[in-house]
């Protein structure tokens, strides 16, 4: 046990409790706050692999952005982050009330042990390195993303319970920041282009925007406070295991606390919401309130039900999203751009705005029949697609020639933009139905892909350079990293492939060993029992039989790998190379794109998958993304192979360590030497090359940032004019 750990954590806990009771002690508690979120993050980047929390997301040779990244991938370390701010906006308002939520979460941090260590759980046991980092967490986007949602969640929270909503917008504002940054990160990372999923988790962060939106239009403490209690819930969605998505902190197996107190916060912040004095303001406020409940509703029910009950019931995610609710959700947002132009063009003009928006259905309608624009997409979702076009466009022309300030007019119309261009781009971007598929089995050569226009008409890739990544990865005590066989006394010599033709033999197991016994042929050197003791060279390759059948097929794959693996009999190191990066470069109708695949081992340690795929962009009106695949193949009854882990796999042979090169082949699927020794033999040379378009995914990035600069903008312009 890290008893300083325990001891700073503590000490955080009971000021945040004693600040409830004085306020004068806030800044005593945040101070104790910020020394253990220090410590945390310190234990990180010192590399303290003996506390639990360290080993699992941390290794030898990380980069300082890694390092915290692993801080960050921790329950506790969310926390902290979201804590923090937390306990800044409650010394920023003066108020007890985020004081005694930190306490709280501080509590619910303590409940997963971060001060638990490896000798607690191995006992004896010293690690020299960890198991890293979560290959998809290995990313530029891995901390600001998390810091900026946690940070806005930190201070959403404290300003709806501080009631002060100057604090509530930066929360606001820097959880728009993580939602933009979170998108940009699933686009270049792991949504392959895709910038949204639908699950769970992203569904929830959409929830507390919209809630939080809401609330700031309302001014009303009760929707804050409903925000509060959205957001609590979606802190427990992440939290929870209830997303695999987003599993990369673990679970907690008591997420029912925070749902519990996420429910009694919704409800309660909805009792209290008082009814704005402006009418159509309160209408569409309250339009981005109630669809941010339906989601939050959508998204928590089943996770507190599963929570109490132990029930498998997910959240609907992905596809089962899209058929539920995405329909009803774009019919919302239609209706709001509506209230939006009623909104500013007057109220006396609502009927020719409802004759106006009426109309562009029957147009969306017809020309969704004769032309889709999103070709691989239903008609239905063109249909959503030109209307939100046309809604947008109008509320956008209404919002620019009213009375009010041009950053109001600004932001608004940004926002519009940005709506239409996700419109434009979401199909493209959500579904894999637009990723086409090119083999190219020659580097350098160049390839027709004969697909019309958005697609690009021709592809090759250019160069393909491997090299190491740098960090040292251990493979846990408790993972099966056996003592390989010794097959040394059964060999005498190796040169070429080994055979068995011409030989009358048999095979028969022994102790649930099979092993092949020579009856006719070879030297014969004695017997055991009834058994001959045969000698048999092939090819400058000696056995001597009875010998293992694994070991006689390992020498008619590959000999030398068999060789390689005798000589390095009885080595067994844990410490493992991290992986390595495959540095390639693919050009699309001549323009060049560099992309990097990976094999990092700690995704096999962590069950989730070694090779990240190399995703490239050429970015424009119409962007493309580019995927590219190694060489691979998955034999029935064999093991999945591919080139990215043969080339590890084979590392590990020529640093002698056929423990781990076993231990990893057993992780595709393989047994045994045979099966090392084919996997390394395994030819292949066909790289899959997948790309598909996405229209203007460059405004939407350029148009998000914009929305971003301005509301920043006016939040200060408000301040100030507050101080004035």
């Amino acid at each position: 046990m890290d008893v300083l750990y325990l001891a700073l954590l503590a000490a955080a806990a009971a000021l945040s409790a004693a600040a409830t009771w004085r306020v004068k002690l806030g800044p005593a508690a945040l101070g104790a706050i910020t020394v253990l979120a220090g410590y945390h993050y310190a234990a990180y980047f010192a590399g303290k692999f003996d506390l639990v929390i360290v080993y699992i997301n941390a290794a030898l040779g990380q980069s300082p952005l890694e390092r915290a990244a692993g801080a960050l991938a921790t329950i506790p370390g969310a926390v902290l982050t979201m804590v923090l701010p937390l306990a800044v906006a409650g010394v920023w308002a003066r108020n007890r009330w985020p004081f005694a939520a930190a306490a709280l979460l501080l509590l619910y941090a303590a409940a997963e042990k971060p001060f638990a260590t490896v000798d607690d759980v191995f006992p004896g046991y010293s690690p020299a390195s960890g198991m890293g980092l979560n290959p998809l967490l290995r990313s530029i986007w891995a901390v600001p993303h998390p810091v900026a949602v946690l940070a806005g969640y930190g201070l959403l929270l404290g300003g709806a319970l501080a009631r002060r909503l100057d604090i509530f917008k930066w929360g606001w504002w820097l959880t728009s920041l993580g939602l933009l940054l979170g998108a940009l990160w699933s686009y270049e990372t792991f949504g392959w282009a895709g910038y949204w999923a639908w699950d769970p988790v992203e569904n929830a962060l959409l929830a507390v925007w919209l809630a939080a939106t809401a609330a700031i239009h309302l001014k009303s403490w009760g929707a804050q406070l409903a925000t509060a209690g959205v957001l609590l819930g979606a802190v427990a969605l992440n939290q929870g295991g209830f997303s695999a998505l987003h599993s990369f902190v673990g679970s907690t197996p008591t997420p029912q606390i925070l749902l519990f107190a996420s429910a009694a916060l919704t409800v309660l912040g909805l009792l209290r919401i008082a009814v704005p004095k402006d009418l159509g303001l309160g209408v569409a406020a309250g339009g981005m309130l109630a669809t941010a409940l339906v989601i939050y509703v959508v998204n928590a029910a089943p996770a507190l039900y599963s929570a109490t009950t132990g029930a498998s019931i997910a959240p609907p995610a992905g596809d089962v999203f899209v058929a539920w609710l995405l329909l009803p959700l774009a019919s919302a947002v239609y209706a709001g751009t509506a209230v939006m132009s009623i909104y500013y063009a007057g109220v006396r003009k609502w009927k020719y705005i409802v004759a106006l928006y009426v109309l562009y259905i029957f147009v969306a309608a017809a020309v969704a029949w004769v032309y889709k624009y999103a070709s691989e997409s239903p008609t239905s979702t063109n249909f959503f697609i030109y209307l939100l076009w046309m809604g947008s466009a109008t509320a956008a022309y209404y919002v620019a020639k009213s009375r009010h300030s041009t950053l109001h007019k600004a932001l608004h119309v940004a926002t519009l933009l940005l709506l239409i261009f996700i419109a434009a781009s979401g199909p493209y971007a959500y579904s894999q139905s637009y990723y086409k598929l090119l083999a190219v089995d020659s580097i350098g050569a160049r390839y027709f892909t004969l697909l019309p226009w958005p697609y690009p008409q021709s592809i090759s890739v250019e160069k393909v350079e491997v090299v190491p990544d740098g960090r040292v990865v251990e493979i846990p005590p408790n993972a099966p990293l056996r003592n390989p066989p010794n097959y040394t006394a059964f060999v005498e010599k190796v040169g070429g492939r080994f055979a068995l033709d011409g030989l009358n033999y048999t095979v028969v197991d022994a102790g649930g060993v099979k092993y092949v016994v020579v009856w006719g042929g070879g030297q014969k050197l004695g017997s055991i029992g009834e058994v001959p003791v045969v000698r048999v060279e092939r090819n400058g390759t000696a056995v001597i039989f009875p010998a293992p059948l694994d070991l006689v097929e390992a020498l008619s794959e590959n000999p030398a790998a068999v060789e390689r693996y005798l000589r390095c009999h009885g080595n067994r190191s844990a410490l493992v190379p991290g992986g390595f990066i495959i540095n390639a470069v693919l050009t699309a109708d001549g323009k060049d794109i560099p992309l990097t695949l990976r094999f990092d081992v700690s995704g096999v340690l962590k069950g989730v998958g070694a090779v990240t795929i190399g995703v490239g962009r050429l970015e424009g009106l119409v962007g493309y993304t580019l995927l590219l695949l190694p060489p691979s193949s998955l034999e029935i009854g064999g093991p999945a192979w591919d080139l990215a882990t043969a080339l590890y796999v084979k590392t590990l042979i020529e640093q002698c360590n056929p423990s781990a090169a076993l231990f990893i082949i057993e992780r595709m699927g393989g047994r045994g030497l045979a099966d090392l020794a084919r996997y390394l033999h395994q030819g292949g040379s066909v790289w899959v090359v997948a790309f598909k378009p996405v229209p203007a995914a460059t405004l939407m990035w350029a148009t998000s940032a914009a929305v971003l600069v301005i509301s920043f903008l006016m939040i200060i312009k408000t301040r100030r004019a507050l101080d004035s």
